[in-house]
């Protein structure tokens, strides 16, 4: 798939200024500089057009860790997170978007998660919501895609990009939500438990998962089949049906 620079508005780290930067790529100089000051993303987009007169600002900025859709201190997002807001946003693009961070930025997500910037995730929250918007109370489950990040050094500084197709733009962040010790349930492709579709992450629960059904959704789970998990927890309006012959087993309650 080829992709296009596109012109983009960006919204700086210093002083908010703002430059546009029409029909040229972002390119990083070494020293993690674009176009005289430190940016906060560049896209590479199939339709140029759907890009005009974009918009990127910081949500919210920091040099530590923040809580995401768990309580798991590792599967924290890095503080700064951004909104992509182009004047005709498409439902349908392709595209992709690199995300630039300062090494206090990064180090200080990495010291109390204790994970690695280099095997990062982009996460993107849609429909009208943005990364400060998830929390465990309220995770939005459906309006969530991870994608898998290319993460890279840019001087001292570093970068990460991912794919997203058949999407339009909206908030943005990075760190590793996903976890195998708590799992959240999306019922996106059925009603099947061990569909791993219908799981954030693609991951199925196993013995040492706690496993968690939000209210809200279209699909709730159905076993047709034995399953083992730590512990279960419904939040109100939510349900987990065990068909007659199977059993679900909880290791942890």
């Amino acid at each position: 798939m080829r992709f296009r620079p596109a012109n983009i508005r960006v919204i700086h780290r210093r002083g908010g200024s703002v430059d546009q930067l029409a029909g040229s790529r972002l390119r990083p100089r070494p020293d993690g500089l674009i176009s005289r000051t430190r940016a906060l993303c560049s896209i590479e987009h199939q339709n140029t057009e759907a890009l005009s007169n974009t918009q990127v600002t910081i949500d919210r900025a920091g040099n530590t860790s923040e809580q995401f859709w768990n309580n798991d201190a590792s599967n924290y997002l890095l503080s700064k997170t951004i909104k992509v807001i182009p004047t005709n946003n498409t439902t349908a693009g392709n595209y992709q978007i690199t995300l630039y961070y300062t090494g206090a930025e990064v180090n200080g997500w990495q010291v109390p998660t204790g994970r690695l910037f280099a095997n990062n995730q982009i996460i993107k929250v849609s429909n009208g919501f943005y990364i400060p918007d998830v929390t465990p109370a309220s995770p939005h489950l459906s309006d969530i895609t991870i994608a898998t990040g290319t993460a890279g050094t840019i001087g001292t500084n570093y970068s990460i990009k991912s794919e997203f197709n058949n999407t339009g733009f909206s908030g943005f962040g990075t760190g590793y939500p996903c976890s195998s010790l708590s799992v959240f349930w999306t019922g996106t492709i059925n009603t099947d438990w061990f569909n791993t579709g219908n799981w954030a992450c693609g991951v199925l629960p196993g013995p040492t998962t706690d496993v968690i059904i939000s209210s809200g959704l279209v699909n709730y789970p159905v076993i047709n089949g034995n399953a083992t998990i730590k512990s279960l927890t419904l939040k109100t309006g939510a349900s987990c049906i065990v068909n007659p012959g199977f059993t679900l087993t909880l290791t942890g309650q």
